[in-house]
């Protein structure tokens, strides 16, 4: 998966456009380019989360920070971790204020315990092959956010929704082909250097820019929330999400006080 990432932003020129942002996070440019769209769901995650300028935030799989602009103006501070180096350079590249980006495995998170108050992992688990694997990315996201805090986990794909996904993924990209045309990847626009290490990485390793597609059960989560003692919510992905129906968000409350 790394290697996915590495490639999709390796050949991106600084500053980035949102248009890259949207083809770094693997996301259609035609709906999450758009500033309406984009505010919307900054929005519905600040409500969740219920965003204050006293609380330290951590993104887990920021990718090159297509949220982070949004979301950074909510609270104290962000933090944003990626496995993905070149992506995260990207985010850098932004020189956001009150923002940092660090690369670091979801799984192994190099924070202390009771770090941050509020902690979000958004459209990262269609990636993650195995809930065991999930199991380890939200304990680390459990260990670092402190007592009273909150985590939201958005864009799970709904394992009962597997059959309708696929009509809806179809149904998506002829909707959005017949109303903005098709979808462009950006072009390699930086030095020859970086061109000649995409095409190696092509060529040499056969890797081609490819976003996993991964399904869970809400019940994963809410026996997750169990064991844990902690108080769970789960609810839809946000109403203009074209996945909406399909896919869902967790938001998790850690016991005790802030």
């Amino acid at each position: 998966m790394t290697a996915f990432y590495d490639l999709r932003a390796i050949g991106i020129s600084v500053p980035p456009s949102v248009e890259d942002l949207c083809h770094v996070s693997g996301k259609d440019v035609r709906v999450w380019g758009r500033q309406d769209f984009l505010d919307d769901v900054i929005e519905s995650i600040r409500r969740q989360l219920e965003l204050s300028p006293s609380h330290a935030m951590l993104e887990v799989g920021c990718a090159a920070g297509l949220l982070t602009a949004g979301l950074s103006r909510h609270v104290g501070s962000y933090s944003g971790i990626d496995v993905s180096r070149a992506a995260v350079g990207l985010a850098r590249s932004r020189r956001l204020a009150g923002a940092e980006f660090q690369v670091m495995d979801a799984a192994r998170l190099d924070f202390p315990a009771r770090h941050f108050d509020r902690v979000l992992c958004y459209d990262v688990l269609t990636n993650v092959p195995a809930f065991r694997i999930v199991r380890q990315i939200m304990s680390e996201m459990m260990r670092v956010t402190r007592p009273g805090g909150k985590m939201l986990i958005g864009g799970i794909n709904d394992r009962s929704m597997t059959e309708s996904f696929g009509r809806r993924l179809a149904a998506v990209a002829e909707d959005l082909d017949r109303r903005y045309g098709p979808a462009r990847r950006p072009q390699v626009k930086s030095s020859l250097f970086r061109r000649i290490l995409l095409w190696y990485k092509r060529a040499v390793w056969g890797i081609e820019p490819k976003v996993g597609c991964y399904f869970f059960c809400r019940e994963e989560f809410l026996r997750f929330g169990e064991e844990h003692g902690l108080t769970t919510q789960i609810c839809d992905v946000h109403e203009r999400n074209p996945y909406f129906g399909c896919r869902f968000n967790v938001l998790y409350t850690i016991p005790g006080h802030s």
